[in-house]
């Protein structure tokens, strides 16, 4: 085995320093999509939007769950690998996008019953394009976020950036409508895999060995079985919408889940892409896998609970300043779905933690329970209506969250207590930011929609802010810290006495 040297040595990086490059990344990538979205929602009819959710089902299934078999995540969590176990990994995953890629285009005219719609199929056997562009991505990738590397991976994301949303408004005011979406997609995907080729620094070698597949068969595979399991629990919802309910409820339905996306991305990718490889690397050292969870789950909830408290509590303004008048049938759902995102950022790390762990095996039992509940959720509720599998969804991820919870910090020895003691003044301001957003809202309720959201929110999460430095909140500090060092240092000096992690 050679053992990786050089660009793909592991770096040593804080998970401050890390976090920082992630913020101001995903900062950047979610206005620009907040933005996109303002324009695209007034130029493409919600049946669009739906068109495109039944097309990419099955290619979001692909990319998940048979992308690469799990390999990239292996190669974050194996300490032990080196440059021909990443060559064959890399030629492994090259091979199955392509096959997948002319499956798909096989496939495509016999999709129209299962998606029970003749576009759907049409945009589908377009969009599997996506898995040859990913396939000869993701290796590169993975060595970036291996090695802490998201200063690169930052500048990659905004190139990114720049090429889809100039593509998608570009289509959408040239009358593409499905089209302008889809075609954006894959012009993101294609920079987004030159750049990690360009800054990655890895090229592959002519190795390719089967044995080298072998060392990480195990965690792959379970982690492959939990992704199989996790996408029908976390994308059935928006299927069975549309499959069921029709196109226009699925476009309806979609977007509250764009909306629930903007600050789940920003702060959720903290997880996927800093304390993923960050935990591994301290994976036999409890104390410090310990306290970089808390603080990171700290830092999460921080900056992503009074998004969607704003969210819960001005739904209305929200879409109708955002979105438009044609959007009026989504206003129920956006609070319903904030809630669930609320709460996500919290669920949201508890694989993290067995993945770094290398407890695959567990995650996967895990996930069916997981698949049960929400399952069970999405079909009462859609008895119902769109309306009803929004409340199927929440209660269904509200009940799964203490246990799911208790099983990952039982890994890292942390009690159920600690978490919750560690996030006290988080939850207490946004007791108060509820209650100021509402009675503000409520005052000015005849303004312009603009007027209340902003306004409203202002108050909010000034009340929110002002609970936190009353009380002294240390994670507040680590979250200035992330964007603003000086301000963070001068708050964690001047306000936080002691730090109890």
């Amino acid at each position: 085995m050679t053992k990786a040297t050089g660009k793909h040595a592991p770096a040593t990086v804080s998970v401050r320093d890390s976090s920082r490059w992630v913020v101001v990344s995903q900062v950047v990538k979610q206005v620009s999509q907040v933005a996109t979205l303002y324009v695209l929602a007034r130029l493409i009819a919600p049946a669009e939007f739906g068109v495109l959710v039944l097309a990419t089902f099955v290619t979001r299934f692909v990319d998940m769950v048979i992308g690469d078999l799990g390999t990239a995540s292996a190669i974050i969590q194996r300490q032990d690998l080196g440059e021909d176990e990443y060559s064959t990994i890399f030629w492994f995953n090259a091979a199955v996008g392509m096959v997948l890629t002319v499956l798909g285009v096989i496939a495509a005219p016999f999709m129209g019953p299962v998606f029970g719609s003749d576009r759907s199929a049409e945009v589908f056997q377009v969009a599997v394009l996506a898995f040859t562009i990913a396939g000869f991505g993701m290796v590169p990738q993975a060595l970036l976020r291996k090695g802490l590397r998201f200063n690169q991976l930052v500048k990659v994301d905004l190139v990114v950036v720049v090429v889809t949303t100039t593509v998608a408004l570009a289509g959408a005011a040239a009358g593409w409508g499905v089209w302008a979406l889809v075609i954006s997609n894959l012009a993101g995907g294609i920079a987004n895999t030159a750049g990690v080729w360009g800054t990655s620094g890895f090229r592959p070698r002519r190795v390719y060995r089967v044995e080298h597949l072998r060392t990480v068969r195990s965690y792959s595979a379970n982690l492959s079985l939990f992704r199989f399991v996790s996408f029908f629990s976390m994308f059935g919802d928006r299927f069975l919408v549309g499959r069921v309910l029709g196109e226009r409820a699925a476009g309806l339905y979609t977007q509250p889940n764009r909306l629930n996306q903007v600050p789940l991305e920003v702060t959720a990718v903290m997880y996927r892409r800093v304390l993923f490889p960050s935990l591994s690397k301290m994976q036999d050292d409890l104390a410090r896998m310990r306290k970089s969870y808390l603080r990171t789950v700290g830092a999460v909830v921080t900056a992503g609970a009074p998004v969607y408290v704003a969210m819960i509590v001005l739904a209305e303004p929200l879409v109708l300043a955002l979105l438009d008048e044609k959007w009026t049938d989504a206003i129920p759902l956006v609070p319903i779905i904030s809630g669930v995102g609320l709460m996500q950022l919290v669920s949201n790390s508890t694989s993290i933690v067995l993945q770094a762990k290398g407890r695959a095996d567990l995650l996967l039992k895990r996930e069916f329970v997981v698949f049960a509940v929400l399952g069970t959720g999405y079909g009462i509720g859609l008895t119902r209506g769109v309306e009803g599998v929004a409340w199927g969804y929440m209660i269904a991820v509200g009940f799964l969250l203490l246990p799911t919870l208790e099983l990952s910090l039982r890994q890292i020895e942390q009690s159920m207590v600690g978490f919750w003691v560690n996030l006290w003044r988080q939850l207490a301001a946004i007791g108060c930011q509820f209650v100021v957003t509402w009675y503000v809202a409520d005052q000015i309720a005849d303004g312009a929609h603009w007027t209340k959201l902003i306004v409203a929110t202002g108050a909010g999460v000034l009340s929110y802010l002002l609970v936190l430095v009353v009380s002294r909140d240390r994670h507040l500090g680590e979250l200035l810290s992330m964007g603003a060092p000086a301000l963070g240092r001068w708050y964690s000096s001047k306000i936080v006495k002691e730090d109890r992690i």
